[in-house]
């Protein structure tokens, strides 16, 4: 393998490294529900917002009786979001000198984002005070989808731009 391709795998592997040491670290450990309470501004902010209550893992998150650990639950699912959109974005990088057609690594990159999410659900069973939920990678698929989505706006839109620069 040539050195450009092996560089090509290090966010992949980065995003790798990155799942496996949140998703060994105990509920406790990832609590920022402290960090949350600091900011009254915030809490008072999303308590102010039209009421939402969500059911998630048999328990409600509800933005007016607690914003605080409602506000916990978006910042742990949009993580869970990113670091998964981080992963397929970085393995069908890394895929790209493979020969796939764009349509090609992107299914396949989605598959490595559902194996790489079931694997790390099922891993959270066994760590204390966490739990493995199929919605999770969903969740983690959803990231990547909309990351991929984003992206290809962005490369049309940036090819637009070079076609009308370069147009006579």
């Amino acid at each position: 393998m040539a050195r450009g391709s092996t560089i090509r795998w290090l966010p992949f592997v980065l995003c790798v490294a990155l799942i496996a040491l949140f998703s060994s670290q105990d509920a406790p450990k990832q609590d920022i529900s402290g960090m949350i309470s600091a900011r009254p501004a915030l809490v008072k902010a999303v308590r102010a917002l039209p009421h939402v209550s969500i059911r998630y893992s048999e328990r409600t998150y509800d933005n007016r009786k607690d914003p605080v650990q409602f506000i916990v639950l978006f910042l742990r699912k949009g993580a869970h979001a990113a670091i998964y959109a981080g992963l397929g974005l970085s393995f069908n990088y890394a895929v790209g000198l493979w020969g796939l057609t764009p349509a090609r690594r992107w299914i396949v990159s989605a598959m490595v984002v559902a194996c790489t999410g079931a694997l790390d659900e099922l891993h959270q069973t066994t760590v204390p005070g966490r739990s493995g939920l199929p919605l999770d990678v969903a969740i983690d698929l959803g990231g990547f989808a909309a990351a991929s989505a984003i992206k290809a706006w962005i490369e049309e839109y940036l090819k637009a731009r070079k076609d009308l620069g370069n147009s006579p």
